[in-house]
């Protein structure tokens, strides 16, 4: 756990993280990112057009903030939303893996989650966070 994280509250950080890497032209976002709905639960694609990049940070802050690794799986329910069913009562659907698999992939690429069953942040990923939340205090 990096003990950094908890400086910022969740919202900053995540705004913090995403900047840095729109700004720093970290990630590749996909061609189609403006119609990608993010569950099958969703009606339409989000509107912020920087979404990609906040769900890559709060992506690396549950990492930051998890003492074992964790799994795609694991942010699936966790980014999943509430299905409207008409009316039948709702349930849980959980978000598109490959949405966070190809984020997971960008990280990887930087050398900055290990890839395993569970996934980490390697040393040089809590330094570029560390660093990223001293610029930001």
């Amino acid at each position: 756990m990096i003990e950094t994280v908890h400086k910022l509250k969740a919202s900053e950080f995540n705004s913090k993280v995403s900047q840095y890497l729109k700004k720093q032209n970290l990630i590749t976002v996909p061609i189609n990112y403006d119609v990608i709905k993010t569950s099958h639960g969703k009606q339409r694609a989000p509107q912020d057009p920087d979404w990609y990049y906040i769900r890559s940070a709060a992506v690396l802050r549950h990492l930051a903030l998890s003492e074992e690794g964790l799994t795609v799986r694991y942010f699936a329910k966790k980014f999943g939303c509430s299905k409207n069913r008409g009316t039948r009562p709702s349930k849980h659907v959980n978000s598109y893996f490959s949405i966070i698999k190809n984020i997971f992939n960008a990280f990887e690429e930087l050398q900055w989650i290990d890839n395993n069953n569970k996934r980490n942040l390697t040393q040089k990923g809590k330094e570029e966070l560390k660093k990223i939340v001293e610029l930001s205090l």
